[in-house]
C-alpha cells in the first residue's frame, strides 16, 4: 500500500473512534497521508480552506474555529504523528456546512480522489443522527465512488477481516479495495463469507472471483479464507460472525445483487441497519 490518503473526520474533543482504528489497524504506516475534515457552521459564500493557514478573517461568510477546535485538530495531528504518520503527510480541511454535516461529507470524498472516507461516532458531532436519519439513507440511495469506513467503538487488538459476498458487483469491489488496503499488511487474514437464503448462487464462482482479485493486489493465498453459513437474516448472520471471531473488520458491498426479482443483501434499509447497529468491528463499505 503505497501513498494511501484517508479523509477522517473530526469534531469533539476525544480522540476519534477513526483516528484510533487507523493507528492501531494498519501496522505499516509511513506512506499514509491523512485530511482531518472539520465541519462547521457556515454559509454557502464560506470557501474551504486546506493545510495549515486555515483561520480565515472575520469578514462575513468566513470560516472561523474556535481555540477549542484548534486544539482538537492539533491533538489530531499529534495522535496520527505518534503512530508514525509523517506530519507532512497530514493536512486539514475546514469545511461550512451548507446542508448537513453528512452531505458536506460526501462532497468532499467526491471531490478529494480520497482511498477511504473513515468517520467516527466520537469524532463526528452528530454521527449517532446522520446514521439514523434520512441522510444515511440519501447517502446509500447517491451514487459516490469512495469507499465508506464507518468505526463505531472499535476495539484495539482485533485483527482481520470478514469479506461477505453475494454475488453483486459491488461485493467484488470490496474485495479489490480490501486487497489493496491490505496487499502489505500480512498480520491480517481475510475470510471469504456468504449466508446461503436458499438463491441459486455459484459459491466457488463467487468466492474464486474475489480471492483472484485479492491475490491480483498482492495478497497472499495463505491468509484467504472461506465460510459459508444458513442464516434467514443476513445482517445478524454477519454480526455474530464479526463478534464470535473478533474480527477488527467487517467489509461489504453497499448495493447488494438482484436475483430473479429478490433483492440482495444490502439494497436500502439493510445497509441502514447495519451500520447503526454493527459495533465494535469496522465496516468498509463500496458503492
Amino acid at each position: 500500500m503505497t501513498d494511501t490518503h484517508f479523509l477522517i473526520t473530526v469534531g469533539d474533543t476525544r480522540s476519534t473512534d477513526g483516528i484510533a482504528f487507523i493507528t492501531s489497524f494498519f501496522e505499516i504506516r509511513e506512506d499514509m497521508r491523512v485530511t482531518l475534515l472539520l465541519v462547521v457552521p457556515g454559509s454557502s459564500s464560506a470557501e474551504p480552506c486546506l493545510g495549515e493557514e486555515w483561520l480565515a478573517p472575520d469578514e462575513k461568510g468566513a470560516i472561523v474555529i474556535s481555540s477549542q477546535q484548534e486544539k482538537i485538530l492539533e491533538a489530531s495531528r499529534r495522535s496520527l504523528c505518534q503512530s508514525g504518520i509523517r506530519r507532512e503527510h497530514i493536512d486539514t480541511k475546514i469545511m461550512a456546512k451548507v446542508d448537513s454535516t453528512g452531505m458536506a461529507i460526501i462532497r468532499e470524498g467526491h471531490h478529494g480522489n480520497y482511498d477511504a472516507v473513515v468517520l467516527g461516532s466520537r469524532g463526528l458531532s452528530g454521527l449517532e443522527k446522520f446514521l439514523d436519519g434520512s441522510v444515511c439513507d440519501e447517502m446509500l440511495a447517491q451514487v459516490f465512488d469512495f469507499p465508506l469506513w464507518v468505526c463505531r467503538n472499535p476495539e484495539v487488538g482485533r485483527k482481520n477481516v470478514l469479506l461477505c459476498l453475494d454475488g453483486s458487483d459491488t461485493a467484488i469491489r470490496v474485495a479489490d479495495h480490501v486487497g489493496y488496503m491490505l496487499a502489505n499488511q500480512e498480520e491480517h487474514s481475510i475470510t471469504l463469507f456468504h449466508v446461503e437464503q436458499g438463491q441459486t448462487i455459484d459459491i466457488s464462482d463467487v468466492f474464486g472471483e474475489a480471492r483472484e482479485r485479492l491475490v491480483d493486489n498482492g495478497v497472499a493465498e495463505e491468509r484467504i479464507f472461506t465460510k459459508t453459513v444458513k442464516a434467514l437474516r443476513v445482517g445478524h448472520a454477519i454480526q455474530r460472525e464479526a463478534e464470535e471471531h473478533k474480527y477488527a473488520v467487517v467489509a461489504l458491498g453497499l448495493l447488494g445483487r438482484q436475483h430473479e426479482g429478490i433483492k440482495g443483501w444490502f439494497m436500502g434499509t439493510k445497509s441502514t441497519e447495519l451500520l447503526k447497529q454493527l459495533d465494535k468491528a469496522v465496516l468498509w463499505g463500496c458503492r
